[in-house]
């Protein structure tokens, strides 16, 4: 399955998203992901970051 075809399939909704790569074996399928943007809104209180600062 072409990175072009997941991108379709499974980030559609979002915006700016770059699959990195794709693990597969009998029992799953592992897809690195990361955003093109230099800073994104954390979930949790809204603020913007160029880094995880939280989990």
């Amino acid at each position: 399955m072409g990175d072009a075809l997941l991108q379709d399939l499974w980030f559609h909704q979002a915006d700016d998203v770059v699959i990195e790569d794709i693990d597969t074996n009998d029992e799953s399928v592992v897809i690195r992901a990361r955003t093109q943007r230099l800073q994104a809104a954390c979930p949790s209180c809204g603020a913007l970051s160029g880094c995880v600062h939280s989990h």
